[in-house]
């Protein structure tokens, strides 16, 4: 007797090794908007602190040149805010898409599994039976045996 065999095993290793590299594609995405939220919120630190600064330059004694500096310097600093959550949220949506991905390619192997177990449990049920009809022929065989030949009739 042979052993079982998904005629479709390649289709459902292909779809296993997909679902793993949209795994690490998803990982790599989700590292990656963790490194922009760090920027991003290092960025509104340095922007917030220098709001304080500004704040605290016009209540004290000094030039109007440093605060034009000090102004200029803070829209600088909020420019480089909105890029930062510009590219964190294009980081999220990136780590969105991703999860989509790894959603579809999970479905799609476990729809190949499923089909595979399937399969299997029709197998195995196919080997039980032709398993007890060779054993009901053994036990026939035997019986008969044992019983010895049939008379014969006389001619």
């Amino acid at each position: 007797m042979d052993g079982f065999k998904f005629r479709l095993q390649k289709i459902l290793e292909l779809r296993e090794w997909r679902e793993r590299e949209v795994a690490r594609s998803l990982a790599a995405a989700r590292q990656d908007a963790d490194e922009a939220r760090r920027i991003h919120e290092a960025v509104s630190a340095v922007h917030a602190a220098g709001l304080d600064r500004m704040a605290r330059a016009h209540g004290a004694p000094g030039s109007a040149g440093q605060l034009q500096n000090l102004a200029h310097i803070i829209g600088l600093l909020q420019q480089k805010v909105e890029t930062a959550a510009s590219a964190c949220a294009a980081a999220e949506a990136r780590v969105d898409g991703e999860v989509r991905r790894l959603a579809a390619a999970v479905r799609e192997r476990q729809l190949l599994s499923e089909l595979r177990a399937r399969q299997l449990v029709a197998w195995s049920a196919g080997q039980r039976e032709a398993e007890r009809k060779l054993m009901d022929e053994i036990a026939l065989t035997r019986h008969t045996w044992r019983a010895g030949p049939p008379a014969q009739e006389a001619e």
